[in-house]
């Protein structure tokens, strides 16, 4: 491995080609015996370097001269997952055409797929769902792909997930939900879909804040107007006392502390 990761500085022209597409640069490299999987000084191949580019000449040419299209950088990225990140789909189809390995994840164990979903690549998400990537993933911090989605306020993403099945209840870190997260990002549309599907309103994180007290903490009066409409419990205090109304106060929220109180008395 060390024989193929060689100092950027030695090799600018050939990595600029990569980048830039410049095929015959790569061809005469490639004649004179040259490497075709070498890495710069943070793992970039040449691969990844045109993908990340969009440049599919270049990713074909490689691939039929042996060099490796699952290359992974210093921190675990390879060609389809900068392709995803970029939005380029036609890039994407052409690396899964060479045998890009779509169950990849990277040293944080992010998925394809959860790139697919921070990015907001609706047409690539179904692309790689189509073609057998894995949706049911956790990265290091224990978030799932709808859980990113929902964070990101990607409602068509969210809704793809959904309809292929995802667990809307499925909790992360300290017990955190979808609906928790896209309470806190005030996403009212994601909330709605989420509570459509079969999400609870009321589940608690590890520390007891419930959606209704995170909308509170955070003004955002939309969200709770939703939660109640959906049934959720407004006096239900956090694991430290917390409440709704105590939150809003606290938080200098007089039209939403109004709300509370309104909605108090609105069963």
């Amino acid at each position: 491995m060390k024989n193929e990761v060689l100092f950027e500085e030695q090799f600018v022209k050939i990595f600029l080609a990569a980048a830039e597409g410049d095929n015959d640069i790569i061809i005469s490299f490639w004649r004179g015996g040259g490497n075709l999987n070498i890495r710069d000084s943070l793992g970039h191949s040449l691969v990844y370097l045109a993908a990340e580019h969009g440049h599919i000449s270049t990713i074909i040419f490689l691939h039929d001269r042996d060099a490796r299209i699952n290359l992974p950088t210093s921190k675990g990225w390879t060609p389809l997952c900068i392709a995803t990140l970029g939005g380029d789909l036609e890039v994407v189809k052409c690396l899964c055409s060479v045998g890009a390995e779509l169950s990849h994840c990277t040293r944080d164990e992010t998925s394809v797929l959860s790139i697919a979903c921070q990015a907001g690549h609706a047409n690539i998400l179904s692309y790689l769902h189509d073609h057998g990537a894995p949706l049911q993933t956790k990265d290091k911090e224990d978030t799932t792909p709808l859980m990113i989605a929902a964070y990101r306020g990607h409602v068509e993403v969210v809704r793809l997930l959904i309809a292929w099945g995802v667990d809307v209840c499925q909790a992360g870190a300290g017990g955190v939900t979808p609906v928790n997260i896209a309470a806190q990002e005030g996403h009212v549309d994601i909330v709605q879909l989420l509570l459509l599907n079969g999400a609870n309103c009321n589940t608690p994180d590890e520390d007891g804040i419930t959606p209704v007290i995170i909308a509170c903490h955070l003004g955002h009066s939309e969200v709770l107007r939703l939660l109640h409409k959906y049934g959720a419990n407004m006096t239900q205090k956090s694991g430290a006392g917390a409440s709704a109304m105590g939150v809003a106060v606290a938080g200098g929220h007089t039209d939403l502390v109004k709300l509370v109180y309104e909605l108090w008395n609105d069963p």
